[in-house]
């Protein structure tokens, strides 16, 4: 085989290997993998439920994009997280993020209102936990951006905390 036909067969494999990750891309799963921030892991596409709730008189539906979190974890003896918490651009709705110890239902975690866009890179829990791994719920209050701020529909999702 002379040199010229090598390099048309290399280019070919290389084009074809382009294409493949390419369309591989295009039909991932939705809610594979997860994005190392700080000291949280995010799943890298968020959850969604239907938002249905009336508003003067007036049925209004949307899509809500809600993060989910693979793991968030905290030094032994410290309360300021590191990470990624955040409202999805795509959101008309305002975020409160609440973060409640499963078996306890104790609340250590309460932000103020978060805008659609907003992140938040460090949060502050209310007290030091000791050592070891919690069930943590994320409780996701949402409220209107009409300025009435109207409490809607909300989700509670799962998270392992790490303290160590």
């Amino acid at each position: 085989m002379n040199q010229k036909k090598k390099i048309i067969i290399c280019l070919g494999a290389i084009v074809l290997c382009l294409v493949a990750y390419f369309v591989g891309q295009a039909n991932r799963p939705v809610g594979t993998g997860t994005v190392s921030v700080g000291t949280a892991s995010i799943s890298d596409v968020t959850y969604e439920f239907e938002e249905e709730q009336e508003r003067a008189g007036a049925t209004i539906g949307d899509n809500i994009k809600i993060p989910g979190y693979d793991l968030i974890a905290v030094d032994a003896g410290e309360t300021k997280i590191k990470g990624d918490f955040f409202n999805p651009d795509e959101n008309n709705v305002y975020f409160k993020m609440v973060f409640q110890l499963t078996e306890t239902e104790e609340i250590i975690f309460a932000s103020d209102l978060i805008k659609p866009g907003q992140h938040l890179y460090e949060i502050e829990l209310m007290r030091v936990l000791d050592a070891g791994e919690y069930d943590l719920t994320i409780l996701y209050e949402t409220f209107s951006t009409d300025g009435n701020f109207t409490p809607l529909n909300g989700a509670n999702l799962q998270c392992p905390l790490q303290v160590g």
